[in-house]
């Protein structure tokens, strides 16, 4: 699931990565809420949230919701 923003495999992804993957998905997402999104991932603050942080992030109930549709989305265009 988390190659799904991760598209250039380097372990980490940033807030464009995940803009660029909500929108691929049709999402109808405001950017605050995916700036509020991102900020809560974002661990330690350094701009890209890890596979450490998007696991951490996937299990709050807050936003599974949108990972799951975007893993569910990318996996039936592949």
């Amino acid at each position: 699931m988390f190659t799904a923003f991760d598209q250039k495999f380097t372990g980490k992804f940033s807030i464009y990565d995940l803009k660029d993957t909500i929108r691929a998905i049709g999402e109808d997402i405001g950017e605050e809420e995916i700036e509020k999104i991102f900020r809560a991932a974002d661990s330690d603050g350094d701009g890209y949230v890890t596979s450490e942080d998007f696991y951490a992030i996937v299990t709050k109930k807050e936003f599974k919701w949108l990972f799951d549709t975007a893993f569910y989305s990318i996996q039936c265009k592949n």
